[in-house]
């Protein structure tokens, strides 16, 4: 399986679990799941937009880039800064969004869950079309972690929706109390 077969399977896989996770959301009273659970915190749609929003910057670098080029294969630093990325979202910590991520406004869960399905169908339709060759370029640009690969991004992509997962699910908790 070469590396554009694995980007297809592994999106495909993330699309099945956003679909099992918004699944289990879509049978809540929506007021809730727009509702801040404490000042400043984010409500559950607004989590989804931001996923949504994070993924559509993703999509406009590499649209961008393939449109401009200036990209080239990723060297072996990318898989260590990859690393490190990973290690850090798997902590028990929070971490401040990027600027670039962090303006997030108030939306219904369903507006929310209508923009993340209109980024992904866009994510699906740029990897399909996706060179084979270029999977292997530093297409994906993380605002700290740096450029990427895109298969890369793709796992960051999985690991940054685990992450949120767990802080709907504590959201959810905390307004149902």
């Amino acid at each position: 399986m070469d590396r554009k077969d694995k980007l297809l399977a592994r999106f495909s896989e993330m699309e099945v679990e956003r679909r099992h996770f918004l699944s289990k959301l879509e049978h809540l009273d929506p007021s809730p799941l727009a509702t801040s659970p404490t000042p400043g915190a984010w409500s559950v749609a607004q989590v989804v937009l931001h996923l949504a929003i994070a993924e559509a910057r993703s999509m406009d670098y590499l649209e961008k880039k393939l449109k401009v080029g200036g990209h080239a294969k990723v060297g072996a630093d990318a898989l260590f800064r990859l690393a490190l990325l990973r290690a850090a979202m798997f902590l028990p910590l929070r971490y401040k969004a990027p600027a670039i991520v962090a303006t997030v406004p108030e939306v219904s869960f369903n507006e929310a869950c209508h923009e993340w399905d209109r980024v992904r169908q866009r994510m699906a339709a740029l990897y399909a079309a996706l060179p084979s060759e270029l999977v292997a370029h530093d297409l994906y640009k993380h605002p700290v972690a740096g450029k990427i690969d895109v298969l890369q991004g793709l796992t960051f992509m999985a690991d940054h929706v685990r992450h949120h997962r767990e802080q709907v699910l504590r959201t959810i908790r905390q307004l149902t109390k």
